[in-house]
């Protein structure tokens, strides 16, 4: 668990120093992603964090021409982060590292597996660390859970 928080800990500083920074282009929909990760980024309890994901999700939804690119780096971005909050906040209430605190973790991997920095040039760097970051924490749960459905491939090493 200790792992988790310091991967959460730099991840935190990575976005909370500079949420705003990961739109590189301000456009409506990134301004909407990172308004409403907000919550979750200032006070990350389960239900603020699950309320964030759940209307993330809805905004993407109303998003018809969403394609690759910085818009959607931003919205795999605050995806990941708050499904990381999500899993470290019930691996702090079962008091370890447990399943269910895993399958956030896998979640923030798959969105993260996807981010593509080479859209986000500004912010390569720390959309790379966000993805390190998420890739870190699920390596460290499948080792003691293994994978859990769904799952997304890890890379080499």
């Amino acid at each position: 668990m200790q792992s988790i928080r310091l991967a959460l800990a730099a991840l935190g500083l990575c976005v909370v120093g500079a949420p705003a920074a990961l739109a590189q282009q301000s456009t409506a929909f990134t301004d909407a992603m990172l308004l409403i990760a907000q919550p979750c980024i200032e006070n990350p309890t389960i239900d603020v964090c699950t309320k964030a994901d759940r209307d993330i999700i809805a905004r993407a939804a109303q998003e018809p021409t969403l394609q690759p690119g910085n818009e959607q780096n931003v919205y795999r971005t605050m995806r990941s982060f708050i499904t990381i909050n999500i899993g470290v906040k019930m691996g702090k209430a079962d008091g370890a590292r447990s399943q269910r605190s895993c399958l956030q973790m896998e979640q923030a991997w798959m969105e993260a597996s996807r981010i593509q920095p080479s859209y986000s040039p500004n912010r390569a760097a720390e959309m790379t660390s966000i993805r390190d970051s998420a890739l870190a924490m699920v390596r460290k749960c499948r080792e003691e859970f293994g994978a859990q459905s769904p799952w997304t491939p890890l890379p080499a090493g």
